[in-house]
């Protein structure tokens, strides 16, 4: 997640604060490059004719969810919007922010939350945040793109080489297969590779 703030639960608070985030987030639509286009997925609770008209200033093509039944009077979409073959795929995409929410409330204090007042809750809320960000992080940075935390071995010619009380045989043809299966494992300037961390 690229931004989170906590408001109250008031439909039109909410659209107010998705608006304020999508402006700290979004570079201008006057300084953004015309072949990048942005979209909003969202539920029909955004469905609201000012909201829509504000992401239509701001360059962004309003994916939200329509009434289907009743309050069909508020739906704001024009026909070109309707049509967006993206509008799809942000309806599918809009679906997992709600995975942060469960993982926020499975067994965590996003569950029942203790403070009061609305800064603390919005402080505490951005922690939750932060912390799903980071545990998301490991599983996005590749592995060996920061370098080695770990000692590296040497394995020419099949030989060992001792690393914090550890003996590593590998053969010659061992470091072939893991340039060819893995090149991103493989040290070149050592002729090595990293072991993976236990």
């Amino acid at each position: 997640m690229v931004g989170a703030e906590a408001s109250q639960s008031a439909t039109n608070a909410e659209r107010e604060v998705a608006l304020d985030l999508l402006d700290q987030v979004l570079v201008p639509a006057q300084q953004r490059n015309p072949e990048q286009q942005v979209t909003l997925g969202a539920d029909t609770q955004y469905q609201d004719e000012k909201f829509i008209e504000a992401l239509r200033q701001r360059a962004i093509a309003p994916h939200v969810s329509e009434y289907v039944k009743g309050n069909l009077g508020k739906n704001s979409l024009d026909e070109a919007e309707r049509s967006d073959p993206r509008h799809s795929i942000s309806q599918q995409k809009r679906k997992l922010i709600e995975r942060v929410f469960g993982w926020g409330k499975l067994d965590r204090p996003l569950r029942q939350v203790k403070l009061r007042g609305l800064k603390r809750v919005d402080w505490f809320f951005r922690l939750a945040i932060t912390a799903y960000d980071l545990v998301r992080m490991r599983r996005l940075i590749p592995f060996f793109s920061v370098g080695p935390p770990w000692p590296t071995w040497s394995l020419q010619g099949g030989k060992t080489a001792p690393a914090e009380g550890k003996n590593i045989t590998q053969g010659a043809n061992t470091i072939e297969t893991i340039k060819k299966t893995s090149p991103q494992r493989f040290d070149s300037e050592t002729n090595g590779v990293f072991p993976q961390p236990v």
